[in-house]
């Protein structure tokens, strides 16, 4: 059985880096001061990842969660779309809870409403649970289903398959063809 109540074991404010990866002076700064040092995946540890995914996916079951007790769209304050416009590029990394704690202070109170459960007249559905879920797993492979010989390609065809097998394509019919009208 998974625990769902983790505690967060985040690097405190003492180093254990290796110094060449030691950034401002380790006070929880997990980010680099250039951006080819940023793409160093190495920058954090697999348990802190692990920690900050627990952070975050706890973060959004209590945003989802609660939405029924809120109202099901509110505006965003021209003072805060400002805000969200107006930031300034980002010449250092940022602490990943610093991340998470603003997202969830400036994008969540003002979502798009659709996962409201009183939200209606919109195309847009609501998140599925095990979709989010199933979208974190796809982004954490990254796949590129443009080609090569990996297990994605062949799920992502599957998946084309039955989408047209929905629609009534034949079996092994290529793309949907129309005519298109002389004028």
């Amino acid at each position: 059985m998974i625990s769902h109540h983790r505690p967060y074991n985040l690097r405190p404010a003492t180093c254990n880096h290796r110094p060449a990866t030691c950034y401002n002076d380790c006070s929880l700064n997990y980010g680099s001061p250039s951006m080819s040092e940023a793409a160093n995946k190495n920058d954090l540890d697999y348990e802190n990842i692990r920690d900050l995914g627990h952070l975050a996916i706890d973060r959004l079951i209590d945003h989802l969660s609660g939405l029924r007790n809120g109202p099901a769209y509110v505006a965003v304050p021209d003072n805060e779309r400002q805000s969200l416009l107006n930031q300034p590029l980002p010449v250092q990394g940022t602490d990943p809870l610093k991340i998470i704690d603003d997202i969830i202070a400036e994008v969540f109170r003002f979502p798009m409403g659709n996962n409201h459960p009183r939200f209606f007249g919109w195309v847009n559905s609501p998140a599925a649970p095990v979709s989010i879920i199933a979208s974190l797993l796809a982004a954490g492979l990254n796949p590129s289903c443009a080609g090569g010989d990996h297990a994605a390609i062949y799920l992502e065809r599957a998946v084309l398959d039955w989408i047209k097998a929905l629609l009534g394509f034949p079996p092994g019919h290529g793309a949907a063809r129309g005519r298109r009208q002389q004028r």
